[in-house]
């Protein structure tokens, strides 16, 4: 079974996915990485409501 990892970030979206991809290609045997972005994720509740 493998471990899950969610990373968040609010400033530096493009650090984020260079960091999930490392984490995939180097630990993929044994993690998944996903990632969010906070402001996008703010800015679908925003178009929601």
């Amino acid at each position: 079974m493998k471990h899950e990892v969610l990373m968040i970030c609010d400033v530096n979206s493009c650090d984020l996915q260079m960091a999930k991809v490392i984490v995939n290609a180097r630990l993929g045997n044994e993690w998944d990485a996903v990632s969010a972005d906070t402001i996008a994720a703010r800015q679908r509740l925003a178009l929601s409501c």
